[in-house]
């Protein structure tokens, strides 16, 4: 069982040897948490963590100088990171590494995988809470994302604080260059109804940011009697559309 104590983002669980050593070693005895009754242990990342390096929530790797979480002889100096974005909050996983031996598993299922860690640089992907049974793969080490009941705390918190504060983590990050290509987003909520059609908070797997989605629905007699209005609509979508989001389109519908 899990004891109650500072807010926690996550719980890092081990699911292999490989894993639970690192969890064993003696410089992460400040992450290190355990149950008596069964002998479990696991990494704990909470708000009372103070970062090594300015803008990440946690590090990875040997280097004792830069890295919260060190990792045993034969591991990358700079494994990976979770940072947290500063205006959206959302929580990412960068790979550090030059071979991509890091590895976000998001799901068993292969409709899935925009939820793991894409090709290009920077290599990274917000870790969404709703994606059930993520875990992280750094070499042969395997651990499972546990979601905290106290990561809303942990966020209010982490907003008051300058150890995570948005100035911290635009200097590190804000400045990154992506690639240009197709947003791969996911809906977060439903924000409202407009004229012909619903609006969508959506996050972008890729930077953390948020985006509001319009999809556009009409029923072919709306459609027919105010065209006009209709194609007026979607030609000012098209203005202020994000490029890299899919093109407007119209979606038809019967029963409307």
């Amino acid at each position: 069982m899990i004891r109650v104590g500072p807010p926690v983002f996550f719980y890092l669980l081990p699911q292999n040897r490989a894993a639970v050593s690192i969890v064993c070693l003696p410089s992460n005895a400040s992450f290190k948490h355990s149950d008596p009754s069964d002998g479990s242990v696991w990494l704990r990342v909470g708000i009372d963590h103070i970062p090594k390096s300015s803008g990440r929530l946690v590090s990875f790797g040997c280097d004792h100088s830069s890295c919260d979480i060190l990792l045993p002889e034969g591991y990358p100096q700079k494994q990976c990171h979770f940072y947290i974005h500063p205006r959206t909050f959302e929580i990412l996983l960068r790979d550090d590494t030059a071979d991509y031996s890091t590895i976000l598993i998001a799901s068993n299922t292969a409709a899935e995988t925009r939820f793991s860690l894409p090709d290009g640089q920077p290599r990274q992907r917000v870790v969404l809470e709703a994606i059930k049974n993520a875990h992280i793969k750094m070499q042969k080490a395997l651990f499972m994302i546990g979601w905290a009941g106290t990561r809303a705390v942990a966020f209010e918190a982490a907003r008051a604080t300058s150890r995570f504060s948005p100035s911290v983590a635009l200097g590190s990050h804000a400045a990154d260059i992506f690639e240009n290509g197709r947003i791969v987003h996911r809906r977060i909520r439903r924000l409202g109804t407009g004229s012909y059609g619903k609006v969508f908070l959506t996050v972008n797997l890729k930077t953390g940011d948020h985006l509001a989605v319009k999809v556009f629905a009409f029923a072919p007699e709306v459609e027919r009697e105010g065209k006009d209005l209709v194609r007026q609509e979607v030609d000012l979508i098209k203005e202020l559309s994000h490029v890299c989001l899919e093109a407007p389109r119209l979606l038809f519908i019967s029963g409307c």
